[in-house]
This record gives C-alpha cells, sequence and structure tokens, in this order.
C-alpha cells in the first residue's frame, strides 16, 4: 500500500515536471521579442556622426531646391528679355521705311511742310520782299552823293529774329582794314539791279559816316552775326548730326525769316538745300554753337529748296529781265551817242 503511494507520488511529480516544461516551451516565443528589442546603447562619436549626416543631407536637398528655383528664375528672365527685345525690333520696324530709314513724326513733317510751301512762296519774291543774307553781305553801300562810301560788312540778329543792326565797313585797303560802323536796318534803303545783285544807299557821307557809332565784336563764335551763322555747323535735334548753314532768308523790313541749310562736306557748294522757319534755330554763344528743333527723320523728309525753280513761269520772267535789261542798255548807248 505504501508502495503504491510511492509510486503515484512519483508519477505525479513526473507530469507535474513534464507540465511545467511544456509551459516554459511554450512561453519562450513570448519571450523573444523582448530579446530584440533590447539594443546596444550608441557611443557619443556615433550619435554626432549621425546628426552631421541628417544634416548635411537636410541642406543639400535646400541647395538642389534653391539652384532649381535659380534656373527657373533665370530661364524666365531670358524669356522675357527676348520678348522685350523682339517688341523693340517691331517697334523700330514700324517707325522706318522701306529704305530701313527712321520715318519722320507725321505731325512734325505736316508742319515743316507748311513750312517749307511758305518758303517757296517767299522764294518767288526773293529780291523783292525778301533776300538772301548770303548774297547781302558784301553789298556796296553808296552815300547821299552817289558815290560808294562802304560795303555790308554784317548783319546782327536779335533775341526776337529782327536784324535790329547793319555793320558798315569804311576805308581799308583791298578788303583789310578799315572801320566798322552799325546802322539802324531800318536807315538802308535797298535795292537790286537787273542781275539781282543788291545796293544799299544811306543818308551819310564819306565824312559823316565816320561819325557813327563803331562795332567791336566782343566773343568769338557770336552766331547772332550773320556772318558767324553762315558756315556754322547746327545739329539736329537731340541726335549727333549736323548739317551746315549755308544762308539767311531775310525779309525786307528785317525780319530773319529761314535758314538754308545743306549736309555734307559740299555743302557750301551746293547740294541738297532745306529752308528751316527761324524759329526752329536756336543760337547759343561761344561753345554752345547752334541748333535745330528738327529730328533727322524729318529733314530728310523734307521738300528741297531751290532758289530758282526750274518752272515755265520763272523762265519766261527770267527772259523778260534780260530783255528788258538789253533794251535799257540799247536806250542807254543811244542816249549816250545823242550827248556826244
Amino acid at each position: 500500500m505504501k508502495f503504491l503511494l510511492s509510486t503515484a507520488s512519483a508519477a505525479a511529480l513526473s507530469l507535474s515536471a513534464f507540465a511545467v516544461a511544456q509551459d516554459t516551451t511554450a512561453e519562450e516565443p513570448a519571450d523573444t521579442p523582448v530579446t530584440a528589442q533590447t539594443a546596444t546603447p550608441q557611443t557619443d562619436t556615433e550619435t554626432e556622426t549621425a546628426n552631421e549626416d541628417a544634416s548635411a543631407e537636410k541642406l543639400n536637398k535646400q541647395v538642389a531646391e534653391t539652384s532649381d528655383k535659380m534656373k527657373k528664375a533665370d530661364r524666365e528672365a531670358e524669356y522675357d528679355e527676348k520678348k522685350a527685345d523682339k517688341k523693340k525690333v517691331a517697334d523700330v520696324q514700324e517707325d522706318v521705311n522701306e529704305d530701313g530709314q527712321p520715318e519722320a513724326d507725321p505731325a512734325e513733317l505736316a508742319q515743316v511742310e507748311e513750312e517749307t510751301e511758305q518758303a517757296l512762296d517767299v522764294l518767288a519774291r526773293l529780291n523783292e520782299d525778301y533776300m538772301s543774307a548770303n548774297d547781302f553781305l558784301g553789298a556796296p553801300v553808296i552815300g547821299a552823293m552817289g558815290d560808294r562810301i562802304a560795303r555790308i560788312d554784317d548783319l546782327v540778329i536779335g533775341d526776337d529774329n529782327e536784324i535790329e543792326t547793319a555793320i558798315l565797313l569804311s576805308g581799308g585797303f583791298f578788303g583789310l582794314g578799315g572801320d566798322r560802323a552799325a546802322v539802324p536796318f531800318e536807315d538802308l534803303d535797298i535795292t537790286y539791279n537787273y542781275d539781282r545783285e543788291p545796293r544799299v544807299n544811306v543818308s551819310l557821307t564819306e565824312e559823316t559816316i565816320g561819325e557813327v557809332s563803331g562795332f567791336e565784336q566782343e566773343d568769338a563764335n557770336n552766331y547772332h552775326l550773320v556772318s558767324e551763322l553762315i558756315g556754322a555747323s547746327a545739329q539736329l535735334g537731340q541726335s549727333d548730326r549736323d548739317v551746315n548753314i549755308t544762308d539767311v532768308i531775310v525779309s525786307r523790313d528785317g525780319q530773319a525769316s529761314y535758314a538754308i541749310a545743306a549736309d555734307g562736306v559740299f555743302a557750301a557748294m551746293g547740294g541738297d538745300r532745306r529752308a528751316i522757319a527761324f524759329d526752329r534755330v536756336n543760337i547759343a554763344q561761344g561753345d554752345g554753337g547752334v541748333s535745330l528743333d528738327l529730328e533727322p527723320a524729318t529733314y530728310d523728309s523734307m521738300t528741297l529748296f531751290t532758289y530758282r525753280p526750274g518752272n515755265a513761269d520763272d523762265q519766261k520772267a527770267e527772259a523778260k529781265m534780260k530783255k528788258d535789261e538789253k533794251h535799257d542798255k540799247h536806250m542807254s548807248d543811244e542816249k549816250r551817242d545823242e550827248d556826244r
């Protein structure tokens, strides 16, 4: 009996041990993840290196993003620049003629052409109501006694474009030396002969002309003097192009009406002339020079100016003048023969 109990106890103990072993075996998988989650602590150096790598990666990403933005901005700026250049070219093409030259401003050209038309009308009355200052300089001055006492040396243009004074040159020898006298322009009696040469009569004599106030030119390049203005270069508008003043058209009552301009090295010998209203002439003393309120494109588009247009009416007038001159000479010769 006692033996049987012992055996049963041993069996029970064996079963208990087997159960415990089974329980332990079953629980082992659940304990494994816990063991895996336990990491070896990092050193300070490893942590610092990891942080530097993360910062470098972040910086590289920011640089890449900034570079992409800059490239995009450059592309947009280049596009805008090309677009602006195309617009400039288009604008220029709209303002040039078929020869590629700038087009004149229509409003300015219309006004200038009206002035030119008036100048051509003046041309028809040249030597009657108007005269060429270029031809007038050097004209003989006849005194009260009928003798030649001086010549026209210069004309002075006032700020209001009025010829205020005529400068007479008397004395001298072969054009050298002499005395200059300032006489009011209104005191001159101007006539023209059949050769269209001017002649000036004054109430002075060879003796009294010396009593007239003299004239001294104070400054060089005094463009208020017609002799200085003729031959001067004049700037066209705001451009860097110059033309030459070759003449000034003056009314018989002493108003500077037109400046005649031509460009090129042979301007003084001819060339294409244009009549420019004297109100467009700006005169500055000394180094200031002369400028014209006229842009190059408008100047080039202007109708050309000629002193003697070759139309039929002018040719008839020229023929009649020569016929009358010949008749007068014949009558003068007959009268001289009768006096003999």
